[in-house]
């Protein structure tokens, strides 16, 4: 647990996707699935008042144009800086193969899937999970969801 504020999660796992994706060229995206943007209790307690926790979570998928090599994707996504490291690199097969990837800051915590090899629906998923935080004052449901747009890289 940390003494950072829900919404100030929800803000850096937000960014932390922004930022995974910045670099993906607008005219690869063919179209995007809607957004995961909220919030989960932690320890699997739904607990609302100021002794609860809660995490948050910033998502979303979307279609390439084109079958991208996931290496190129990865180095077009991959967070850089010393405080990010690689958890976990799994294949799976998806129409093609596809590798899913977990990296962490010691905060939040990305995954990126990439199946930019399929011929038949060449995608990226991305998604941040922030740590868990507890409620105090500041817990779900006592700010509005942020929205993306409004927050920069």
């Amino acid at each position: 647990m940390t003494d950072t504020t829900l919404e100030q999660g929800a803000t850096a796992a937000i960014r932390v996707v922004k930022r995974a994706t910045a670099k993906i060229p607008a005219d690869w995206i063919l179209e995007k699935g809607p957004e995961q943007n909220d919030y989960n209790y932690c320890d699997g307690t739904i607990d609302t008042g100021s002794r609860g926790s809660a995490q948050w979570l910033y998502g979303f998928a979307f279609d390439l144009t084109h079958e991208v090599p996931n290496a190129q994707l990865l180095s077009l996504m991959e967070p850089t800086g010393k405080e990010w490291s690689l958890l976990v690199k799994e294949s799976n097969v998806q129409g093609g193969t596809a590798m899913d990837y977990r990296f962490t800051d010691g905060r939040t915590q990305l995954y990126i899937t990439l199946n930019g090899e399929s011929s038949t629906r060449p995608r990226v998923g991305v998604s941040a999970y922030g740590q868990c935080i507890r409620n105090g004052t500041t817990g779900p449901g006592t700010f509005p969801t942020p929205n993306p747009a409004d927050i920069s890289e």
